[in-house]
C-alpha cells in the first residue's frame, strides 16, 4: 500500500505505545495481522485509561469537594456552639436575678411583719398561720425566721427543726446564711442549687432582724429556672441541630473527655456518647486541630471549642450524614459510565483506523528488521520505495536496505577480523596462563618460605613461660610477623608487629624489620632503645617509604617481668585469674620506618603466675562479617575469658575459631597474627 507522511508520524506513535523492539515484534506477532490487532488494542486501551483516569480524578475532586464542605459546617457548626455557649444562661441568669430581688424585698417585709407582730406579742402559733397563708397566696415555698442563736423557731415546713451553723462543712448552703446573726449587711441571695435535706432545687434569700440579730430566710422552688435553662441554653440548640437531617449526633466534652452536652438521633441523650466519639476526640486533642474520620455512613468529625478566640474550653464530636455524599458519588457513577462507555466507543474506531494505516508498512520494516538481527539480508534487500509518495516511512525503508546492505558488507570483513584476533588472543591468554601459573607457584614457595621463618615453638619454653602464635595472611604473602628470641640471663624477646600494605612489597618490609630488631635486640637490652635503634636501620633502608607498628616485649622468665615498649601498635593484653581482661597501658611511640630520630618509651610490669598476655595484630579485632560488623575488641576479649584455665595453644586456637564462627564465609581482608605466653 502507498506510504505517506501520515504513516511515519503514526509509526513513532506506535513505537513508544508498543514498547517493544522489532525483535519482540517479530517472534511474539509473526503472523500478518498480529500487528493490527496489537496497534488496535493500544489505542483502545490508551484512550479507555484517558477516560478512566478522568473519572477518576472527577470523583476524587468531588470528595475532596465534600470534605472541604464538611469541614466548612463544622466551622460554622463549631462558631454556633461557641456563641450558644458565651450566652448559655444569660436569661435564666437575669430571671434569677429579677426573682431573687422580689425575694429579697419579701424578705425584708416578712422581717418587718415579724418585728411588729412579736413588738404585739402576738404568738409563734398566730405567726406561723399568717406566714403560712403568705406562702399560699405568693411564690414563696418556705419562710425560716430564726432567734440570736440561729435556731428556726419559726417556719412554715411543718416538723422540721433546724439549727443554722457557721461551720460550711456540716452545712454547706445554710452556713452562708449565719453571718446575718452578727450583723452582715442584708441580703444574702443563694444562686438556685440542691437544698441539703432533699437534693430538691431551690432558691434561698435571707436577711437580718429588724429588731434584733436573727435570719429572716425564704425559699423558693426553682424547678421553673431549671426549664427555663433548658428551654433557651445549650442543650436545647444541640437537640435543634441534631434535628436537622443533615447531622447524625452532637456531643460536647470538657477538656478531660467528659461529656457535658449531646444527643443523637435516637433520643439517647448523653448516654449515646461511645468510644467512637471518645477516641475521635482524643485523638483531636492529641493534633490540637480537627480531625475526620469518613465511617459507612457518616462522616464523624472531631473540634477543639474555642473561648475568646484562641482559650481550648473543650471539644464537640459532630456526625454528619453521608446521604448527600452517597448520592454525588452515585450520579459521578452513571456520569463515569457513560463518559468511559463513550471513550470505549471512540477508542475502538480509532484503533481500527489507525491500525489499517499503520499496520502493513510496519510489519514489513518489523521482518526486515527481525531478519536483519539474525544475520539474513535478504528481506531488506526486497523493501523498495514508493514513487508515488515518497514519504517519510518510504525514505526511511529505503535507507534501510542500504544500511542493511553496508552492514552485510562490513560484519564479513568484521568476521575475518575476528577470526586472526580470536586466535591471536588465544595464544596470548595461553602464555599468560603459564605465567599466572608460575607467578603462584612463586608465592606459595614465598608463603612456605615466609611461614618457615617464623618461630613454630617459642624458645625457652620450660616450668616458667610457655606460648604459642600463629600467622594467616590475607593474600599468599603478608605484612604480619610475630618473632620469638632467647636473650641473656633468661630472658625472652617478643616481637609483633604489622607492615603497612598487603603483598610481596610488605612481606619484603617485615623480613627487613625482623632482622632490624634481631640485631638491635642482641646488643641493647632496653626495649625502647632497641626500637630506636632498629627505626634509624629501617629509615635508612625505605625507598618505597613503608612504615611498621610493632609491640617489642622483654621477659624476665625468673622474677616474672615484662618491660614492654610500642611503636604505635595494638597494646596486648593481660588475663589473670578472678579479673577482667586488660590491656596492657604503655607510651604508644611513632611507627618504624617514618622518622629516624624518633625516641621511645617502655614500661614495666610484675606478672603472676597464671597470667597470659596476648599479642595480636588489628586484622584480629578489624576482621568482618557478611553484616560488615567487626569482630572487636569486646568480642575478643569475651573469647580470652572463655578459655581461662585453658593452655596457651589451646586459648590461641579458641580466638581463632571465635573468628571463623564470627566471619563465616566472608573473604579475610587484612593478614591476622596472634601470640599467647603463660606465666608458669
Amino acid at each position: 500500500m502507498p506510504l505517506d507522511a501520515s504513516h511515519c508520524a503514526i509509526f513513532f506513535c506506535c513505537a513508544i505505545l508498543l514498547n517493544g523492539d522489532t525483535e519482540q515484534i517479530a517472534n511474539k506477532f509473526m503472523p500478518k495481522f498480529d500487528l493490527p490487532l496489537r496497534v488496535f488494542l493500544a489505542f483502545t486501551a490508551l484512550l479507555s485509561l484517558v477516560v478512566l483516569a478522568v473519572v477518576v480524578v472527577m470523583g476524587l475532586l468531588a470528595r475532596q469537594s465534600v470534605l472541604e464542605q464538611s469541614v466548612s459546617d463544622v466551622a460554622l457548626i463549631s462558631d454556633v456552639i461557641e456563641r450558644a455557649i458565651q450566652r448559655d444562661g444569660e436569661i435564666p441568669d437575669q430571671v434569677e436575678f429579677i426573682i431573687g430581688q422580689n425575694m429579697a424585698n419579701t424578705a425584708n417585709a416578712v422581717a418587718e411583719w415579724v418585728a411588729m407582730a412579736e413588738s404585739n406579742q402576738s404568738d409563734s402559733a398566730e405567726l406561723r398561720e399568717r406566714l403560712q397563708e403568705l406562702v399560699a397566696r405568693s411564690d414563696v415555698d418556705e419562710v425560716w425566721v430564726t432567734d440570736e442563736s440561729g435556731f428556726a423557731y419559726l417556719t412554715t415546713v411543718d416538723g422540721v427543726d433546724f439549727q443554722f451553723s457557721p461551720d460550711a462543712t456540716e452545712q454547706p448552703q445554710a452556713s452562708e446564711f449565719y453571718p446575718l446573726l452578727q450583723g452582715r449587711d442584708s441580703p444574702v441571695i443563694q444562686t438556685t442549687q440542691q437544698r441539703e435535706i432533699d437534693d430538691n432545687w431551690f432558691k434561698y434569700v435571707g436577711v437580718t432582724g429588724v429588731d434584733r440579730p436573727r435570719i429572716v430566710q425564704i425559699g423558693r422552688d426553682a424547678s421553673d429556672i431549671n426549664q427555663l435553662r433548658e428551654a433557651v441554653g445549650i442543650a436545647d440548640l444541640i437537640r435543634a441541630l441534631v434535628a436537622q437531617d443533615s447531622i447524625e449526633a452532637l456531643f460536647l466534652v470538657d477538656s478531660e473527655l467528659k461529656p457535658l452536652r449531646g444527643d443523637n438521633r435516637s433520643g439517647a441523650g448523653l448516654s449515646g456518647f461511645t468510644s467512637i466519639e471518645a477516641e475521635l476526640l482524643a485523638r483531636m486533642f492529641d493534633t490540637g486541630g480537627p480531625v475526620t474520620e469518613i465511617r459507612p455512613n457518616s462522616i464523624n468529625v472531631a473540634a477543639p471549642l474555642l473561648m475568646n478566640g484562641d482559650t481550648v474550653s473543650g471539644g464537640f464530636f459532630v456526625a454528619l450524614s453521608r446521604s448527600g455524599l452517597d448520592a454525588l458519588f452515585a450520579r459521578i457513577v452513571r456520569v463515569s459510565l457513560l463518559l468511559f462507555a463513550g471513550g470505549v466507543m471512540l477508542a475502538l474506531a480509532t484503533g481500527y483506523l489507525v491500525s489499517r494505516r499503520v499496520a502493513e508498512p510496519i510489519w514489513q520494516l518489523t521482518k526486515a528488521a527481525s531478519a536483519v538481527q539474525r544475520g539474513d539480508y535478504r528481506q531488506a534487500a526486497k523493501l523498495h520505495s514508493s514513487a508515488k509518495t515518497n514519504s517519510e516511512l518510504d525514505r526511511l525503508a529505503s535507507a534501510f536496505r542500504d544500511m542493511a546492505g553496508r552492514v552485510e558488507a562490513r560484519e564479513q570483513i568484521l568476521d575475518g577480523l575476528v577470526k586472526s584476533r580470536t586466535q591471536e588472543l588465544e595464544s596470548k591468554n595461553a602464555l599468560l596462563e603459564v605465567s599466572q601459573e608460575r607467578i603462584n607457584e612463586q608465592l606459595d614457595f614465598a608463603n612456605s618460605l615466609q611461614q618457615a621463618a617464623l618461630p613454630v615453638q617459642f624458645p625457652l619454653e620450660n616450668a616458667y613461660l610457655s606460648g604459642g602464635a600463629r600467622m594467616i595472611p590475607a593474600l599468599q604473602v603478608g605484612g604480619d610477623f610475630y618473632d620469638c628470641f632467647p636473650l641473656s640471663n633468661d630472658r625472652l624477646g617478643i616481637v609483633m608487629a604489622d607492615v603497612s600494605g598487603k603483598g610481596v612489597a610488605a612481606a619484603f618490609f617485615a623480613t627487613m624489620a625482623r632482622n632490624a630488631v634481631r640485631e638491635a635486640a642482641a646488643t641493647e637490652l632496653s626495649p625502647a632503645k632497641c626500637l630506636a635503634r632498629a627505626n634509624r636501620e629501617l629509615c635508612a633502608r625505605n625507598p618505597i617509604l613503608l612504615f611498621v607498628t610493632l609491640n617489642y616485649a622483654v621477659f624476665d622468665l625468673r622474677r616474672r617481668t615484662v618491660v614492654l615498649a610500642s611503636a604505635g601498635h595494638l597494646e596486648p593484653f593481660l588475663r589473670r585469674e578472678g579479673e577482667p581482661v586488660s590491656a596492657l597501658r604503655c607510651a604508644q611511640g611513632v611507627a618504624l620506618g617514618i622518622l629516624p630520630d624518633a625516641e621511645f618509651q617502655e614500661s614495666s610490669y610484675q606478672l603472676v603466675k597464671g597470667d597470659t598476655l596476648f599479642f595480636f595484630t588489628d586484622g584480629i579485632n578489624e576482621a568482618i562479617n557478611a553484616r560488615e560488623e567487626q569482630f572487636g575488641e569486646v568480642r575478643l576479649i569475651a573469647a580470652l575469658k572463655r578459655s581461662e584455665g585453658l593452655s596457651a595453644r589451646a586459648t590461641l586456637d579458641n580466638v581463632f575459631d571465635a573468628i571463623d564462627n564470627f566471619v563465616g564465609s566472608t573473604a579475610q581482608f587484612d593478614d591476622m597474627t596472634a601470640a599467647v605466653l603463660q606465666v608458669s
